[in-house]
């Protein structure tokens, strides 16, 4: 008998009813216990030692042929049950599906988020933007612009104006209200050598020159942070503390809303008044042909491709023609007639007016002339127009 236990008691182990027939074992021990301290207890001292000792003798005999007896119940069953027990202990202790488990990070791992970030424009004094794909970690989103634009444009034809060492120290919002806040070198004036056509000014322009600078670096900063959504504002702050106007050299901003300049700087709203637009890359083509007409400026405007879908020329060429045209404008202070942005937002029709003063003294007023002017790497620019001579097909 021995022998068949060993041989099953392995798998017995694991299955339900040997733990029923445990149970049920500790049970019986309990009471034969029990029953055998109750009747020690009701003997006399004098023979208390000649009981104890036989009843401990039936002790340990009751407890052999209550071992015996579950040992005979638990044989009893078969293989097959055996095997069923076994399975269904199996299942239950079975472990959870690791993809049922739900894990939280406590470290967030970076997202890509795209933002929208306003330059100056390398020649025009206008703001163009430029979309960027970034990650963002731990950062709010807005102080994340504020660093992303810090570190300069990426794309051609675009420019940061900013002092020299210019760093941010947090960027925080309250409801639609952003604070920046900025170290000292924010204070200082813009290095206008580091601006195209900025480089000659002369000396009784320069401050006008440097406040119309600082209040196109603060707007560059202000339509970045609430491109982020409407209605946002911007404070900006200089090592903690609000400064004046006047502390920054934004005198121009004072005056644009009417206030004395020495006043605390009042959070500012987006203005799209500082963004290139169609109208004003047209203007800006119309402007440099008037009198001696600069070339360069009017080549930053113009677009890549032709109407036909064709290369433009390169400067050199298109100089070459233009010189041999030899034709310039005259416009007033207000050649724009009309401007009409198409619903997909990238193109634009211009209706302008000016005259066209040929070699021989010959002029032709044109009215109603309408350019075409679509969006190139975020800046309005010119399908080649006709009165560029020679180099329409």
């Amino acid at each position: 008998m021995l022998n068949y236990l060993s041989k099953w008691m392995p798998k017995l182990y694991t299955s339900r009813l040997f733990t029923k027939m445990l149970s049920l074992f500790k049970r019986i021990v309990r009471f034969v216990g029990y029953n055998y301290f109750s009747s020690l207890i009701e003997y006399k001292n004098d023979r208390m030692r000649d009981i104890g000792e036989f009843n401990m003798k039936m002790f340990y005999k009751n407890l052999i042929l209550v071992f015996l007896s579950v040992a005979l119940l638990i044989s009893c069953a078969s293989p097959r049950d055996l095997d069923e027990e076994k399975a269904l202990e199996e299942k239950f202790h079975q472990r959870e599906p690791e993809q049922d488990k739900l894990y939280i990070d406590a470290d967030p791992q970076s997202t890509e988020v795209t933002i929208t970030l306003y330059y100056k424009h390398e020649v025009a004094d206008f703001l163009v933007p430029e979309i960027r794909e970034v990650h963002k970690d731990k950062q709010s989103l807005e102080q994340l612009v504020v660093e992303e634009y810090l570190k300069g444009p990426k794309d051609f034809e675009k420019l940061m104006i900013m002092p020299p060492d210019v760093q941010v120290l947090d960027v925080t919002r309250k409801t639609d209200t952003i604070f920046v806040n900025l170290n000292e070198a924010f204070k200082e004036d813009i290095d206008l050598n580091t601006i195209p056509g900025k480089q000659n000014i002369s000396e009784e322009d320069m401050d006008a020159e440097l406040m119309k600078m600082k209040r196109l670096s603060v707007y560059s900063i202000v339509n970045s942070l609430t491109d982020i959504e409407g209605g946002l504002e911007v404070k900006f702050l200089v090592e903690n503390r609000q400064p004046t106007y006047e502390d920054i050299g934004a005198q121009e901003i004072a005056r644009d809303i009417g206030i004395e300049s020495t006043t605390p700087m009042a959070a500012i709203g987006r203005d799209k008044d500082f963004i290139l637009s169609p109208s004003r890359s047209v203007e800006y083509v119309l402007k440099a042909m008037t009198g001696t007409p600069n070339y360069d400026i009017v080549y930053k405007f113009l677009a890549s491709k032709t109407s036909d879908g064709e290369d433009i020329p390169s400067i050199e060429e298109f100089k070459r023609t233009m010189d041999a045209a030899d034709i310039s404008l005259e416009t007033d202070d207000d050649p724009i007639d009309e401007e009409e942005i198409k619903s997909d937002g990238n193109t634009a029709y211009v209706k302008a007016h000016f005259i066209i003063k040929h070699g021989d003294a010959k002029r032709e007023d044109i009215e109603d002339e309408v350019f075409t002017v679509i969006r190139e790497n975020g800046i309005w620019k010119l399908i080649l127009p006709n009165i560029f001579y020679g180099l329409r097909k």
